[in-house]
């Protein structure tokens, strides 16, 4: 193949753009020189013009003579001193070197000496920190090739555009943490682009701001592109809260068989887990469950900013022995609003109890029916009282009677069925007592500080009930009395401490049973069953066997009011104001 059918190529990157922009290492072009076959390049050919040149083809050395439009309007690249201003460094083609000639205005590409280009030869050389001042448009750049014994004379030309590049001038991102789930806003200004783009978002304006929901830690990148196809891009990362969680119950106490419901509600969370049982679930929710375990645990998965992050929070339940057997019926327990005792006691298959005056009885503890009234005199009154089951007979201890010295007992006899009401120990101004019942013997408890007084109907003393015997404390303020087999005992609080001293009458006097650990507020009460003595409060039941084996109740009672409780077939049950039976099942 001739000489005459070969060109020099000129090309230049970015393609064909130069930038209008303050002079800085980062604004520079690549021109490119390369050997090509004729038929491939035609479109670059020129004619070359001589005059535009100081000097003659024939007497130059082998070269490249680069000619500029020089200037500041739109079809001049840069001006003369901006020109001479620029330097080359050459990255392809050693040994070649690109300058400014000042007599010949141009810049003169110089190959080593005795160079031909050989075939797809290619010489490149890299701008540095061009600038230009030039109006906004296109020139032309000529490249004439000098003295190559093997390539056809001729003038390459090359359009170039000048274009102030695309700037970002912001992408930011606010907040740039947020819980999942929720929004951030996107907001951007971008310079000389005519389309833009968001990742996740899509085509958007130059300038703008757009709302966005974050799912997960998130990267979104602004790509921006003018008419040549020039992109800039920048990206932020959208971080997440650390998530949160919570775990509650509809009850923390359960009795085995029993549901509760589980609540938890979390933040920034991916997912949920719930153990044992449930595993993964919805962020926030419930769930019905038959309890397996008194802990459970609840994790929330997430993210502390970009890294993976979980949340985890306890749930610590208590299994308790009481258990709901329903409402009962019959009679109305809110009634009774009086100091009183409110015990039930059982005879012959039966439960009684006496609210409002009223004798009533029932099978099951749940159905209840009137037995009798106690019709009082007019001068007899009953602020307070004590019940209790002696033999055939139910006696209600507290009716006092105007212009008598003494408290009055009204005793119902089982078989008869009538009330009669005698005499029965001095008002010492305080009808609050209790009675028990020990071996068939009746014992009735008043407070007389130091002492609690034990009353009984077989210690006669001028045919009333007689003292037979009494536990003297100081300290105590409250009492309770109940027995077990033979033995009687007696709870006292201690105002000191708040705590509740046990005591049991045995053979040789009183014997100290110990103190519980707990402070009670309220009212107490003693519950026997099974051959165990229970104490009774309105937040938890104690075996008085070792003051340790502690029973929760749930719901909590009322500190104020203290419910009706006994025993039925050697379960301890206690029935509340509303009247809801609860017994005690191990």
């Amino acid at each position: 193949m001739s000489s005459e059918d070969y060109i020099i190529k000129c090309s230049i990157a970015p393609p064909c753009v130069v930038y209008i922009k303050e002079k800085a290492i980062d604004n520079a072009f690549t021109i490119e020189f390369e050997k090509v076959p004729l038929k491939y390049a035609k479109q670059y050919l020129k004619n070359w013009n001589q005059e535009t040149f100081l000097f003659k083809e024939e007497d130059a050395k082998a070269g490249i003579y680069i000619r500029l439009s020089l200037g500041e309007g739109i079809n001049d690249l840069c001006t003369i001193q901006q020109a001479s201003n620029t330097t080359f460094t050459t990255i392809t083609g050693e040994g070649w070197t690109m300058t400014w000639s000042d007599p010949n205005a141009c810049f003169i590409v110089t190959p080593p000496n005795d160079f031909d280009f050989p075939d797809t030869y290619r010489a490149s050389f890299h701008s540095n920190a061009f600038y230009t001042t030039a109006k906004e448009g296109s020139t032309t750049l000529e490249a004439y090739f000098v003295n190559f014994t093997d390539v056809k004379t001729k003038i390459v030309a090359v359009n170039l555009y000048k274009r102030y590049p695309v700037d970002i001038e912001y992408f930011t991102a606010s907040p740039d943490t947020v819980a999942i789930g929720q929004m951030t806003t996107l907001s951007w200004r971008v310079l000389n682009a005519q389309k833009c783009y968001i990742t996740g978002v899509g085509q958007v304006e130059t300038d703008g701001s757009r709302a966005v929901t974050v799912t997960g830690p998130t990267k979104f990148e602004l790509s921006a592109e003018n008419d040549m196809g020039m992109t800039e891009r920048a990206a932020l990362e959208v971080g997440c809260e650390k998530p949160t969680i919570r775990l509650w119950s509809d009850s923390l106490y359960y009795h085995k068989g029993d549901s509760i419901t589980l609540y938890w509600e979390s933040t920034s969370a991916t997912s949920v887990q719930i153990a044992p049982s449930l595993g993964q679930v919805q962020t926030s929710g419930q769930a019905t469950i038959f309890p397996e375990s008194d802990t459970y645990t609840a994790t929330a998965n997430g993210y502390d900013g970009i890294r993976p992050y979980a949340a985890m929070t306890a749930l610590q339940l208590e299994k308790t022995p009481w258990v709901k057997k329903g409402q009962t019926t019959g009679v109305d327990l809110s009634k009774e609003v009086q100091n009183v005792d409110r015990r039930v006691w059982a005879y012959g298959g039966n439960s009684y109890l006496f609210c409002d005056l009223t004798l009533y009885r029932s099978a099951n503890l749940l159905n209840w029916e009137e037995v009798s009234k106690l019709e009082l005199d007019l001068n007899m009154t009953l602020n307070a009282y004590s019940t209790t089951v002696a033999g055939a007979t139910f006696i209600v201890m507290g009716i006092i009677k105007k212009d008598s010295k003494f408290i009055q007992v009204a005793s119902y006899d089982f078989n008869k069925k009538v009330w009669t009401i005698s005499d029965a120990i001095a008002d010492l101004g305080n009808t609050g007592g209790q009675l028990t019942n020990r071996s068939g013997t009746s014992y009735y408890g008043a407070l007389s500080k130091p002492l609690l007084m034990f009353y009984t109907p077989e210690a006669v003393f001028e045919g009333k009930w007689g003292m037979s015997l009494y536990y003297k404390d100081k300290e105590m303020d409250t009492y309770d009395i109940s027995s077990l087999r033979d033995n009687l005992y007696a709870a006292v609080h201690e105002t000191t401490n708040g705590f509740v001293k046990v005591n049991q009458m045995g053979g040789n006097g009183w014997i100290d049973m110990g103190t519980t650990n707990k402070i009670v507020e309220g009212w107490f009460s003693m519950i026997s069953t099974k051959g165990v003595m229970y104490l009774l409060t309105a937040d938890w039941m104690i075996n008085l066997d070792d003051f340790k084996s502690a029973s929760p109740f749930q719901p909590p009672l009322e500190a104020d009011y203290r419910p009706w409780t006994g025993s039925m077939n050697n379960i301890p049950f206690l029935m509340t104001k509303e009247g809801i039976l609860w017994c005690y099942e191990v």
